[in-house]
């Protein structure tokens, strides 16, 4: 069974600037790889104390992908440029105060799916992050729209024939299919 996350798994958090930079963070990293996998990077980073822009941005290019590769991280070149890019341009106050659109637009590596997930968590929004788990889910349902806003629509209105928030549904679909899902009984 895994850790819970701070800041993925609260949505209670407070979110300090701090906060949001790890959130961030952790988003960044929630690319073509399992949660788990996810959660053991950031738990690295979180233990030699690499969680704040502040930090992160005393690295090069170089010594963040050395740093994400040693823990662990899917595609560490990749992803530290998109890092350092996101690092030196912003901070936890402006990414708390920015639309959706405008992380998708603006920060290197995010797409509808991390953007969504960021702004669920910290900023309480209802966006459907369309996932593996979820497109599976929809084709099942009847909706095979290729985009990721009209999947949305659909995922929406699902959740609202069943009462529920679009997280709400995403929640309970992601424990219970996700690829790994292992929780003890």
């Amino acid at each position: 069974m895994y850790e819970s996350n701070d800041p993925i798994d609260n949505p209670d958090n407070d979110w300090t600037p701090g906060a949001v930079e790890r959130l961030f963070i952790f988003c960044q990293f929630d690319r073509a790889m399992p949660y788990e996998k996810v959660c053991e990077s950031y738990r690295y980073l979180e233990s030699h104390g690499f969680l704040s822009f502040e930090i992160l941005r005393t690295f090069t290019v170089g010594e963040l992908t050395d740093l994400l590769r040693d823990a662990r991280l899917r595609f560490p070149k990749v992803t530290a440029t998109y890092l350092y890019r996101n690092i030196r341009e912003f901070n936890g106050e402006k990414l708390k105060k920015m639309s959706r659109d405008e992380i998708v637009e603006k920060c290197s590596g995010f797409g509808y799916k991390l953007a969504s997930m960021f702004c669920n968590r910290c900023q309480g929004t209802q966006y459907a992050i369309i996932d593996v788990h979820i497109d599976r889910y929809l084709v099942e349902h009847g909706c095979t729209e290729r985009s990721y806003i009209k999947k949305e629509e659909c995922f929406i209105e699902l959740a609202s024939q069943y009462g529920m928030t679009p997280d709400e549904l995403d929640w309970e679909i992601w424990d219970s299919r996700r690829i790994g899902s292992k929780k003890a009984k």
